[in-house]
């Protein structure tokens, strides 16, 4: 048959054309028809394909029909004979959204329909992943499909980039079945936390079986003994007649180590009140931060952590191979050995029975060495709880879980987000690797027992816990066993970009492109970029003392021992993330008022932390050291609607975390022997009179001499390491002392020497003082070199046999034995006299007879003469840091999620209103103000609390719903005058717990002394505010205090009667004494009588909140008197508002010394137009401040004959010259009487315009006669030694002579009658300088008479021969 061949070469159909006119190689129409192009015969040659076929069952609208389903991307895997496609019903309206503020499908189309579907060959198709939290969109097709292995990815530029694990989505079918973002993301869920250091919250002490026991009375804070444990304390909140009713024990005090069913008994009344715990957090041993026994099976026999500063962290590696970036780290893990506390007994080592290192904690031994051994970690054991991502018994993701059914200690990983292991990771503080220590296995670590899963809460808002889950670690100063590499340490945020248009597998990596990256910085509530807070400083325990809910730190847990850098400079930033750890820049805060920002200086520490034992919580709420606080200012950090939600918004802002910039780096501690202070080598040499007595005896003469003017300096040895931590300079060379140069490093006195020089503990040390500079080093050199010794020339004169006396100790250069490691020669610090600083180190050595020994000391090889030596105290000073200009902060441990904060924030927006001050320094009335006063006199030195409080804080607490919420606290938010000084004004107040001493407690009105001296005032009684003068009636010093009450109106008149009254004795001998008494008053309430004086009780009257001066003021005057103080009142459910007060310091009273003068008869009053100076007199003007009271005052005199003195004006120590002017007549003053003093009254008045007393307690300046005539004469000490010798060969000097007539003894001599038996000879006019035993003789007269060791004439036995 024949064949036809066509050959279509053109391969093109045409229809246009008649089909008789179609050209060759075209054809009129075809179906599932190929047309060969190859080169080869074929070309043109049809071949036959397959069609296509319907093959998905899948739905092809939403639920309820409304909306068709549309395929927005396919991808063909042909290695696998895969396809893969995605659907959806949802069409969003807002397109060109960001990611926070575009429509979701979950809240816009609630019954859309949105799936990832695959076909594999010829199998029935798999739905991989569905559910409304795809959020696809008909608006964004996919734009990118790739797989890895059996890992789909894809991108849609709408949402973020996501990932299916196919084999999992296989095997578990409903794993991304209505799931959520966190398990189909490309970027995985990131740690946001630090690992957490504190005791489970979750399991509170629990006790019953009280036995209430006698003796008892209301208290804080009270200790307890017994049970297996250690540290728990109990607050005693209810007695009756002395029994305890109610017992509670606050969070921070439940100790560690007990077990359920220890019996503890409460210390104080009869030591006889027991509790029963029925319940107590079950951490391995009850702590968390642990000093093992080493010597034990279970001790840790590593050192690791001994000499090292740790901060732990962690990250999650999942079971794709995936990690997680590091989480925050935690403050370092340490503690000092001996708990910080340092002896100053030499050789003095801890407890023997402690498990700690053993070391000398002698603060001598710290002299010698330079080395500060207790600077060692003392815990070798940390149990650390690690925060897991909360699953919930849905197998959601979630941290606000607020059901506690819905949070188990059953992790469901495998259905959660699928962790295969958390490493434990660390960091040392001289160190810049992250060093991976451990490795806990999650499938492994189900099987554990008993198993380390557990569950903790957080309160953002009162009642409303938020459940989530941990897995417990132990480490047990493991030491690690690989570093991280460098990228991981500095993978702050995860890369993967929020939306990417293209995707592309590069390298079997996934390259995104046309990416966003980031988002937009919210804005405060008034509109501006970014987020409203301050940053400011306070006792580190203020933040938690007395509140129920908010954030927590648990610092007497963690951080016992930790304080803030102080004297430095700190800015704050806050970084915000997602909850896949994808970073914001670092915000700065938009709050620039009331002089806060997000930048503060932290003044220097100047209260003393030995009171503060154990770290424990005071009423006080101190703990060591202090601590930065983060006050946000709006009612939420970030909008709603940019916050996570793991629906509607799961790219949302998810965790914070504060960031600090502290451009102040690296500095040195010097640790030294108390410098020797007022010691000059310029200003004159001393000269000590040889102690033999001889006349041939020389006396010692040395360079330098004790000196506190200007002249002088301070001095202290450099030895050791101190050596590299003060350098010489290069630079700065003395060109006239050989070997000594300056430097360039200056130092600030942190640790002193006490001011108490004539107590037994003179040795001991203080922090320094607010306001302190730091100071220049003037030279360093070697103690010769810088003029600290001298050669010992005192030579002994023969005795009078001629036989030459001994010499004792050689002669030889000797360096001043007040330096260390005198013998040594060794390297001195000169720097200004610390004496003349604004720390005022005054040392034991106040005097030049203090310090120069007037005997030889052989023992010491100290001559007479020379300065003996300083005891070993401890003085530390600080290197000026090093300043570096790199812009960079710093993670901190302070972070949490947004809605937390959102929620603690809304709940603080409503705090506490009426925020007021009432005054109590010396008042008759009281009222709640906004403004306060109190004297300069204040004293904040003084135990005195009369002398330290201004007024009681108060504020009403915001509670509509009446929850019991109360005030918990008042904190010092900035402090500031007109003086340019308000960076170091927040120091110069404080806020305290405690009574208020002008509150008394007293019974009801009892029928007789007896009756009411039985009430026991602990258990009952009605408070009330005494006046002031009727304070003054109860002193225990008796009823003439000046201005006391007659009677006591502050309590209810009910009639006459006997009323007990428990009170503070402000002007008793110890002024801080708690008294109790009985007063009787008649029907008018006057004082009757006050019996029955006795001890307060003990405990508390009733603790308030009390601001206190915690500086020494002085008055001015002026504007800088008044001090506007920002409080913050905070109520226990951690809301809190600020308030503005002005507290002013108020003028005191000048203050005068009485004093004495002298004038002699023979004195020319006028000469030089100035009047004879009879003497001084001080005052001060009122001020506690031992710098600022002598200056600002004039004075004036009164008196009978004042008017022939003047006084000259106030010198700037506080010094008045009283002289005699032109009217002034010795005879005129004094009459007759020669011998007693005449007074005259002396009124200050101060820059106020307030005077000292007047009147018969005005201060007096009493002026007394010194007759005596003038005879010339000879005079020859030593009893052995003859005056008539020298009679004729050397001159006549003129000698004063007193008689009866001027108080002495005998008849009045003459220089022609000579003198008489009982005279007394002196060398000065004012008869204060007798002569010593010797003899003596009148100039023309020849009988030689012998004068006593205090110049008493004896009658002459002998005439000189006539020459």
């Amino acid at each position: 048959m024949p064949k036809i061949k066509n050959i279509f070469t053109k391969a093109r159909m045409n229809k246009d054309l008649d089909e008789r006119l179609v050209p060759g190689g075209e054809y009129r129409e075809a179906q599932n028809i190929s047309i060969a192009t190859s080169e080869d015969s074929d070309v043109g040659a049809i071949e036959n394909i397959r069609g296509n076929k319907k093959l998905t069952t899948q739905e092809t609208t939403d639920v309820g029909g409304n909306f068709e389903m549309a395929t927005i991307g396919s991808y063909v895997d042909v290695s696998n004979d895969r396809i893969f496609w995605f659907i959806t019903t949802y069409t969003s309206a807002t397109p060109n959204a960001d990611i926070h503020t575009m429509h979701r499908a979950a809240l816009n189309q609630t019954k859309g329909r949105m799936k990832v579907v695959m076909k594999e060959g010829n199998n029935n198709e798999e739905v991989l992943a569905s559910g409304l939290y795809l959020n696809f969109t008909k608006t964004h097709p996919i734009t990118g499909v790739n797989t890895i292995g059996n890992y789909l990815y894809f991108t849609d530029n709408y949402n973020s980039p996501r990932v299916i694990d196919i084999d999992l989505a296989r095997n578990n079918t409903s794993y991304y079945v209505d799931a959520q973002e966190e398990k189909i993301s490309v970027a995985k869920v990131a740690p946001y936390l630090a690992p957490m250091l504190n005791k489970p919250n979750t399991i509170a002490v629990a006790f019953n079986t009280l036995v209430g026991g006698s003796g008892y009375s209301v208290a804080n804070d009270i200790a307890t003994t017994g049970g297996t444990g250690t540290g728990l304390k109990v607050n005693i909140t209810a007695v009756n007649a002395g029994a305890v009713t109610t017992v509670t024990i606050s969070d921070d005090d439940i100790g560690y180590g007990y077990s359920v069913g220890d019996v503890i008994t409460i210390t104080g009344g009869g030591g006889n009140a027991t509790i029963t715990l029925t319940a107590y957090p079950n951490t391995a041993d009850g702590q968390t931060l642990i000093t093992s026994n080493p010597n034990s099976n279970i001790g840790v026999k590593s050192d690791y952590m001994q000499e090292r500063f740790i901060r732990f962290a962690y990250r999650y590696k999942y079971k794709d191979g995936t990690y997680s970036v590091i989480s925050p780290f935690t403050q370092p893990v340490f503690k000092p050995l001996n708990a910080g506390v340092l002896k100053f007994s030499p050789d003095t080592a801890q407890n023997a029975t402690t498990n700690e290192p053993k070391v000398n904690i002698s603060s001598q031994n710290v002299v010698e060495t330079g080395i500060l051994p207790i600077m060692q970690n003392a815990y070798d054991k940390v149990i650390m709880r690690i925060p897991l991502p909360t699953i919930d018994t849905d197998f959601l993701f979630t941290e606000h879980q607020t059901n506690s059914a819905k949070v188990t200690t059953v992790y469901e990983n495998d259905k959660g987000l699928r962790i295969k292991d958390i490493e434990i990771l660390l960091k040392e503080s001289n160190g810049i690797s992250v060093k991976l220590v451990d490795t806990i296995n999650i499938d492994a670590a189900k099987n554990e027992d008993p198993k380390p899963f557990s569950v903790y809460t957080v309160t953002p808002k009162p009642g409303e816990p938020r459940y989530r889950q941990a897995i417990e670690y132990t480490y047990k100063a493991k030491e690690p066993f690989k570093v991280l590499p460098e990228k991981q340490l500095i993978r702050v945020s995860d890369d993967v970009p929020v939306r990417a248009k293209a995707q592309e597998i590069v390298g079997n990596r996934v390259v995104y492109g046309n990416i966003t990256s980031g988002y937009d910085i919210p804005n405060d509530e008034a509109g501006n970029k970014g987020i409203s807070f301050f940053l400011s400083s306070d006792n580190k325990g203020n933040v938690e003392k007395g509140v129920t809910s908010g954030h927590f730190y648990y610092n007497t847990q963690t951080h016992i021992f930790h304080t803030v850098k102080q004297r430095r400079t700190y800015q704050a930033g806050v970084v915000l993330m997602d909850v896949f750890g994808r970073m914001s820049p670092v915000i700065p805060s938009t709050y620039k008022t009331d002089d806060l920002s997000d930048t503060h200086t932290v003044i220097a520490e100047t209260d003393p932390y030995n009171a503060n034992t154990g770290g424990s919580w005071e009423n006080t709420f101190k703990t060591y050291g202090k601590a930065l606080n983060v006050d946000f200012q709006d009612s939420r950090i970030v909008p709603g609607n940019s916050t996570h939600q793991h629906e509607n918004n799961p790219n949302g802002w998810f965790a914070w975390k504060v960031v600090i910039k502290q451009t102040e780096q690296e500095y040195y501690n010097v640790y030294t022997q108390h410098p020797m202070n007022n010691w000059s080598v310029t200003a004159g040499k001393t000269v000590t009179t040889n102690p033999n007595g001889d006349n041939d005896d020389q006396d010692q003469v040395i360079a330098g001499q004790y000196n506190e003017t200007s002249k002088s300096r301070s001095w202290f040895t450099l030895h050791g390491d101190n050596i590299n931590k003060v350098p010489r300079s290069v630079i700065d060379i003395d060109e006239f002392k050989d070997g000594v140069a300056g430097s360039e490093v200056q130092l600030y006195p942190k640790v002193v020497q006490i001011n108490n020089a004539n107590a037994s503990n003179h040795f001991d040390s203080k922090m320094g003082v607010d306001g302190q500079e730091y100071i220049d080093v003037i030279s360093i050199g070697d103690a010769k070199s810088q003029g600290l010794f001298s050669i010992s020339n005192a030579k002994n004169g023969p005795f009078t046999n001629g036989m030459r006396e001994a010499r004792g100790l050689p002669d030889r250069e000797r360096v001043y034995d007040f330096l260390h490691d005198a013998e040594k020669n060794p390297t001195v610090a000169e720097i200004p006299n610390l004496r003349n600083e604004i720390v005022n180190v005054i040392g034991e050595f106040t005097q030049a007879s203090d310090l120069i020994v007037t005997t030889d000391d052989p023992l010491n090889d100290r001559p007479f003469g020379y300065p003996r030596a300083k005891d070993k105290g401890l003085t530390v000073f600080e290197t000026k840091p090093f300043q570096s200009n790199l812009d960079i902060y710093y993670e901190t441990a302070t972070c949490g999620t947004v809605q937390d904060l959102n929620d603690q924030c809304e709940v603080a927006s409503s705090g506490p209103t009426n925020i007021r001050i009432t005054n109590t320094t010396e008042r008759e009335s009281y009222s709640a103000a906004l403004t306060a006063d109190f004297p300069e006199s204040f004293d904040y030195t003084n135990n005195s609390k009369l002398e330290k409080q201004i007024g009681e804080l108060t504020a009403t607490v915001d509670d509509p719903t009446n929850q019991g919420y109360t005030i918990s606290n008042f904190q010092l938010m900035s402090v500031t005058n007109n003086d340019e000084t308000d960076g170091a004004d927040l120091g110069k107040f404080e806020i305290d717990e405690e009574d208020d001493i002008t509150v008394v407690k007293h019974s009801a009105k009892q029928s007789t002394a007896s009756a009411a001296n039985a009430v026991d005032l602990t258990s009952t009684g009605t408070l009330v505010r005494f006046k002031y003068t009727e304070l003054l009636a109860l002193s225990s010093v008796g009823t003439n205090l000046e201005n006391e009450a007659s009677a006591i109106t502050s309590i209810a008149n009910t009639g006459a009667g006997f009323y007990k009254i428990w009170f503070y004795d402000n002007h008793s001998t110890n002024i801080t004494n708690q008294r109790q008494c009985v007063v009787q008053v008649d029907s008018s309430h006057n004082i009757v009588a006050i019996t029955n004086e006795q001890a307060g009780a003990s405990g508390n009257i009733d603790p308030r909140f009390m601001l206190k001066v915690g500086h020494q003021f002085a008055f001015s005057n002026d504007g800088s008197d008044d001090y506007t103080i920002l409080l913050r009142a905070t109520q226990s459910n951690n809301a809190s508002s600020l308030q503005t007060i002005t507290v002013s310091v108020a003028n005191s009273n000048p203050v005068g010394t009485n004093a004495n003068g002298f004038i002699d008869n023979h004195s020319n009053y006028g000469s030089g137009g100035k009047g004879y100076q009879v003497g001084n007199i001080t005052a001060v003007n009122g001020s506690a401040n031992s710098a600022l009271n002598k200056t600002g005052m004039t004075a004036a005199l009164s008196g009978t004959n004042a008017s022939m003195f003047d006084i000259n004006p106030s010198l700037t120590d506080g010094t008045f010259s009283i002289r005699t002017n032109n009217t002034f007549t010795f005879s005129g003053f004094f009459g007759s009487d020669n011998i007693s003093g005449k007074a005259i009254n002396v009124v200050f008045t101060d820059n106020g315009g307030l005077t000292s007393p007047t009147g018969v307690s005005a201060t007096t300046f009493t002026i007394f006669p010194r007759v005596s005539v003038a005879i010339d004469g000879h005079y020859l000490a030593g009893a052995m030694n003859d005056v008539c010798t020298i009679k004729y060969s050397q001159p006549a000097t003129t000698y004063y002579v007193k008689s009866s007539t001027g108080g002495g003894g005998g008849a009045d001599p003459s220089q022609s009658g000579g003198v008489n038996a009982g005279n007394i000879v002196h060398t000065d006019k004012l008869l204060n300088n007798p002569v010593a035993a010797g003899t003596f003789t009148v100039s023309g007269l020849n009988p030689r008479h012998a004068t006593s060791s205090s110049g008493v004439i004896s009658a002459s036995t002998y005439n000189c021969p006539i020459a």
